[in-house]
């Protein structure tokens, strides 16, 4: 449900279809082949979560969620 909200392909991480062993070990070798690009992906995925995760963001999503 979330993973579209987080990830986008190929800028914090990579997308895959679920069941696709092929693609998910393709997207992992470039990983370790590419040491530096997983890091860089890594901290975009941080900080797209830490911008969509605060604490204000969280509760203004609950109140929304609760007075509707």
């Amino acid at each position: 449900g979330g993973i579209p909200e987080l990830v986008e392909d190929k800028k914090n991480g990579f997308l895959f279809n679920p069941g696709s062993i092929d693609d998910l070990v393709k997207k992992l070798e470039y990983f370790i082949e590419n040491p530096t690009a997983a890091k860089q992906m890594g901290l975009a995925g941080r900080e797209i979560a830490q911008s969509k995760f605060t604490l204000r963001e969280m509760v203004a999503n609950y109140q929304r969620l609760y007075k509707n």
